[in-house]
């Protein structure tokens, strides 16, 4: 079958249950696989970002399904402990990037959706001792993760940042393959991805007592971008309290490079397409579904002929989580990839004009980052400046930066290890990309 037939059957293929995702087979993407035989999966995985800023991952790692198996196991059973022993895990001192959080409502927003029916556990991948990257914790970055005292639960961590591990590797074979589409060099993105302060949350949606009086729509906005007919419900709960336009998340694009979620249940994940079209996706088995974020949007961002707008080859996919029923619960994990905190965050040097730099200047996903996080109320608001001026600090250490490329190759060196040194051939050049 040639290239182009075997991306055209793909990318018709009908599936009912995936409502029409676009699926991508990267089981071609290894760390030893030629990239010629990659090409059918990077052109799928860059058109369905293009159209619909998700693509669904098939016949990837098996280990990914395993490993998911053995945490959401466990996690099953640890949100169903006294919520006093889950607090005591609670992790407001790592702007909720590590640890728990229990029912929460995003305090600081002003959406007129409510949705505080929820659980959480936020893992990061572990460093060693002698790590470069540990220099950054004292600023707020690599945060520790807990340690679960509850004998039957003292491996979820563990177990959870096996998974997290296994899914950067995902994330970083996807980040070489959309380059290559995009004719950029392999480590473009994938080289700023690598150790990355990239955590996993485990998400549980809390079962809510109570009777539905009303379903109904509402439209919003996220950023620029419109959205109309949410579903919402009004519902009274057992003991009384009415609550107005309830949803499980509410619409929303991530801050990050690429989100990556894998099954769920007793919910419903709406997606809406870069047209204003939605699909539904239901949590079917054996997919991955890897939507962009905001970086991914700046960093493939160009200017218009027509009145200076400045677009993206990708976009931040916006999403939301609506009700079924009350009384089901959900049971799901998303990886959040971002960039390395000192990273450089511009667009590709050859979509960039000398106007995008006042239309669209210098951006760092360090400093966004912590401004979406002080807004949703991760911090003490009395602390907010403090927090981003610190970000401001780090994020404009562009210097350092290559410099830490160095040690970390170094680092990989001494431990054998072939990660960012995989790149060690393009880190020249691609500095000079990231840098013009």
């Amino acid at each position: 079958m040639s290239s182009i037939n075997f991306i055209n059957e793909i990318i018709f293929q009908k599936n009912m249950a995936l409502d029409e995702l676009i699926r991508a087979d990267v089981s071609a993407l290894s760390f030893d696989t030629d990239p010629n035989l990659s090409k059918a999966a990077d052109a799928i995985l860059n058109n369905a970002w293009k159209q619909d800023n998700f693509v669904g991952a098939v016949n990837y790692d098996p280990a990914i399904d395993e490993q998911f198996r053995i945490v959401t196991d466990l996690w099953s059973k640890f949100v169903k402990l006294p919520t006093a022993v889950i607090n005591k895990y609670d992790g407001t001192t790592f702007k909720q990037q590590r640890g728990t959080r229990v029912g929460w409502k995003r305090p600081g927003g002003t959406t007129a959706f409510d949705d505080s029916f929820r659980m959480q556990l936020m893992v990061g991948q572990e460093l060693a001792e002698d790590h470069p990257l540990l220099a950054l914790r004292k600023f707020g970055y690599y945060f520790p993760n807990v340690t679960i005292e509850e004998s039957d639960f003292k491996t979820l961590i563990s177990e959870t940042v096996k998974l997290n591990d296994l899914k950067e590797d995902l994330d970083i074979l996807t980040a070489e393959s959309l380059a290559r589409a995009q004719d950029l060099p392999s480590g473009y993105w994938a080289a700023r991805l690598v150790y990355g302060d990239s955590p996993y949350r485990l998400i549980y949606y809390m079962p809510v007592e109570g009777k539905i009086l009303k379903r109904h729509t509402m439209n919003t906005t996220v950023g620029t971008i419109k959205i109309n007919d949410v579903n919402v419900v009004d519902i009274e709960e057992s003991d009384g309290t009415l609550r107005h336009n309830l949803i499980k998340i509410n619409p929303h694009f991530d801050i990050d490079w690429s989100a990556l979620l894998l099954r769920k249940r007793g919910d419903d994940l709406v997606v809406q397409r870069r047209n204003g079209t939605k699909f539904h996706y239901d949590g079917s088995q054996n997919v991955i579904v890897i939507n962009s974020g905001s970086t991914a949007a700046d960093e493939t961002a160009y200017q218009l002929a027509a009145n200076f707008k400045v677009d993206s080859d990708y976009q931040g996919g916006v999403h939301w989580v609506e009700y079924g029923n009350l009384e089901d619960d959900g049971i799901t994990g998303v990886r959040f990839g971002h960039f390395r905190p000192t990273a450089i965050v511009r667009p590709i040097p050859a979509n960039r004009t000398s106007l995008m730099n006042q239309v669209s200047p210098l951006n760092y996903e360090a400093v966004l980052l912590a401004r979406v996080l002080a807004k949703r109320g991760h911090s003490d608001p009395a602390a907010l400046q403090k927090e981003l001026d610190t970000a401001e600090k780090i994020a404009t250490q562009i210097c350092p930066e290559r410099k830490l490329i160095d040690d970390l190759m170094k680092w990989e060196q001494k431990h054998k290890i072939n990660r960012l040194r995989r790149y060690e051939h393009q880190i020249d050049d691609l500095y000079k990309m990231w840098m013009q």
